[in-house]
């Protein structure tokens, strides 16, 4: 018992350690668009730039999905 213990424990430090990850990256894509606005990346490829600018979406987006 005391193993599934330790081990639920782990796997729930394990979890919010990627949530806070993710939402960090929310904070940082977020601001990057407040500041430079869909431009932001406009130094790289179209692609490139759809797939960060995405991620402020996709980043909480994923943060709920490990909550829940």
């Amino acid at each position: 018992m005391i193993a599934l213990a330790a081990s639920a424990r782990a796997l729930r430090v394990f979890q919010v350690v990627w949530v806070i990850g993710f939402l960090v990256g929310t904070t940082t894509h977020t601001a990057d668009l407040i500041v430079g606005g869909v431009n932001a990346y406009s130094d790289f490829p179209l692609g490139v730039r759809l797939f960060w600018v995405s991620l402020a979406f996709l980043d909480p987006a994923t943060a709920a999905l490990i909550i829940f």
